[in-house]
C-alpha cells in the first residue's frame, strides 16, 4: 500500500517539477516600478547634441508564449499566431523596442535628434551618435497574472563625432515584469504602440507619457530601461567631452 501511495505521489509530483522548470525564469523576480525614474544628469551631458540612430531591427529575434493551467502549459507565439496577425506581432514589437529608445532619450530631457541614419546632414555637428541592433525578444503572458519580457540589444556605439572616436561599445540586456497580463492578446496592438511612440517623437509629446498611456507593455519598458543604461554609461565616462 505504502508503495502504491509513494508511486501516486511521485506521478502527481513530477508535472508539477517540470512545469516549474517551465514557466517563466524570472517569475521570482518583482515588478518593475512605474513610472520609471528621471535620472540625474549634469548640465555638461544635457547640452550636448546627441543622434540616436533607431536601432536596426531587421534580424531582430522573437520569442516566447501564453502560460496557463495549473501546469502553466506554454503556448509558443510562432505556433499559436495567424499568418495574418504575424506581421503586426513581429514587426510592431521590435518596432516599439526601438521607438521606445529613442523616446526615453527625449523623456530624460537630452538634447536628442532621432534618425532612421540615412540623412548623413542631419548627423553634421552633433556631438555623440548611438547606436545599436536589437537582437531578441522574449515575451511572455502567465494567464492574468503577469506578463514579462527580456530584450537583448547587440552592439551599442557610443562614437564622437568631431573625431570619429568609438567611445563604448557593448550589449544590454534587460527585463521587465508588470502585473495583469491579458488572457488573450490582441495582435494589432504593437503595432499601435510603435505608431503611438513615433508621434511621441516627431511632436515631442513625452511628457506626460505615463499619465496617457493605458497599454504601456512589459517589452516598452524594458527597452526604456535599456536607455536610461545607455544615458548613464554616457554620464559616466569622462572622456565622452574630453578635447
Amino acid at each position: 500500500m505504502f508503495t502504491v501511495s509513494l508511486r501516486l505521489t511521485i506521478l502527481f509530483l513530477i508535472p508539477i517539477i517540470f512545469s516549474s522548470c517551465t514557466t517563466g525564469r524570472y517569475s521570482q523576480f518583482p515588478y518593475t516600478s512605474l513610472p520609471l525614474p528621471n535620472i540625474a544628469i549634469e548640465d555638461e551631458i544635457k547640452n550636448l547634441k546627441i543622434a540616436v540612430v533607431l536601432f536596426d531591427i531587421e534580424d531582430t529575434k522573437i520569442s516566447g508564449g501564453h502560460y496557463k493551467g495549473m501546469f502553466q502549459k506554454i503556448q509558443y507565439w510562432d505556433i499559436n499566431i495567424l499568418e495574418e496577425q504575424k506581421d503586426s506581432f513581429l514587426f510592431g514589437l521590435s518596432e516599439t523596442v526601438s521607438y521606445a529608445i529613442a523616446d526615453e532619450f527625449l523623456r530624460q530631457g537630452l538634447n536628442v535628434i532621432v534618425t532612421d541614419g540615412k540623412d548623413i546632414n542631419r548627423l553634421k555637428g552633433l556631438d555623440i551618435i548611438v547606436t545599436g541592433k536589437v537582437s531578441q525578444i522574449e515575451l511572455n503572458t502567465h494567464a492574468n497574472d503577469y506578463w514579462e519580457a527580456v530584450i537583448i540589444l547587440k552592439d551599442i556605439t557610443l562614437s564622437r563625432t568631431r573625431d570619429g572616436a568609438m567611445l563604448w561599445i557593448g550589449d544590454i540586456e534587460r527585463y521587465c515584469k508588470l502585473p495583469d497580463s491579458p488572457e488573450k492578446l490582441d495582435w494589432t496592438m504593437f503595432k499601435d504602440v510603435s505608431k503611438f511612440l513615433k508621434t511621441s517623437i516627431e511632436e515631442k509629446s513625452y511628457e506626460d507619457y505615463f499619465q496617457k498611456r493605458k497599454d504601456i507593455t512589459p517589452v516598452e519598458i524594458a527597452a526604456r530601461l535599456s536607455a536610461i543604461d545607455i544615458i548613464k554609461k554616457i554620464s559616466s565616462e569622462p572622456f565622452i567631452t574630453s578635447k
